[in-house]
């Protein structure tokens, strides 16, 4: 699980490197072309940019980080079907997926 979680993690922070590349290279240039909303509409410059990539990464890495080593799940099923597990998660039950459809489900 921590190899998942560094791989996806340096995928991101490489795809976030290679956009922050390929804007630069036009960006210096002609900022006036620049599309990204941050920057054509409230006038956020190259460092706004760079802290706002900075803040949303770090909020998603935070969120998978979370999700991969400290959530847990309260809920366990006995089936490996889809339909018995939602059957299950709405009704407590198996074999009642298409009343899923029909009926809305008691809330505790």
């Amino acid at each position: 699980m921590k190899l998942k979680f560094f791989i996806l993690a340096f995928i991101l922070l490489f795809a976030r490197g290679c956009d922050f590349y390929s804007t630069s290279l036009w960006f210096f240039d002609n900022p006036a072309s620049e599309t990204n909303p941050l920057s054509k509409f409230f006038g956020v410059g190259w460092t706004g940019l760079i802290l706002a990539n900075i803040i949303i990464v770090g909020l998603i890495i935070y969120a998978f980080y979370f999700y991969s080593f400290k959530y847990k799940t309260t809920r366990q099923t006995s089936s490996n079907k889809l339909t018995d597990f939602v059957s299950e998660l709405y009704f407590n039950e198996k074999g009642r997926f298409l009343k899923s459809f029909t009926n809305r489900p008691k809330t505790n």
